[in-house]
């Protein structure tokens, strides 16, 4: 009887076992359900961060919906905002950007020209590496 005693795992390896195989299964669920998962994800980030704001507003005798409202509001906003004062910028770089890898191509083309040098000499010190082996 002392043969399972023996045999018997000791129980932090067990706990650890255990822990690891729980937190690959929730990575693979989440991998499987990751297109249900990020919108969901991002509505408890947004309910989290923007929770205070709401909080604040309804302590100020806003109804909570009309509160909700508000901070929905200023966030739309502020995105709307964001989004207009990067959209000029990225025009112009998407206007300007076949100038810009043109000058790119023109400044890497002797480098190009050099590792394809560097490229012949190797091949040919590998041919002749291999020629003095074969002699002997």
């Amino acid at each position: 009887m002392k043969l399972s005693a023996e045999r018997e795992v000791p129980r932090d390896r067990l706990a650890n076992a255990t822990t690891l195989l729980a937190g690959l299964a929730i990575a693979v669920l989440l991998y499987f359900a990751r297109d249900a998962f990020i919108p969901v994800a991002i509505a408890l980030f947004l309910t989290v961060l923007l929770s205070p704001a709401v909080d604040v507003l309804h302590r100020w005798k806003v109804p909570r919906p009309v509160a909700v409202l508000i901070v929905m509001l200023v966030v739309l906003l502020a995105f709307a905002g964001a989004v207009q004062a990067v959209w000029d910028p990225a025009r112009e770089w998407l206007e300007r950007a076949p100038q810009t890898l043109r000058k790119i191509e023109q400044r890497v083309r002797p480098l190009r020209a050099m590792f394809a040098q560097v490229d012949d000499v190797t091949e040919r010190a590998g041919r002749i590496t291999q020629a003095d082996t074969t002699k002997r």
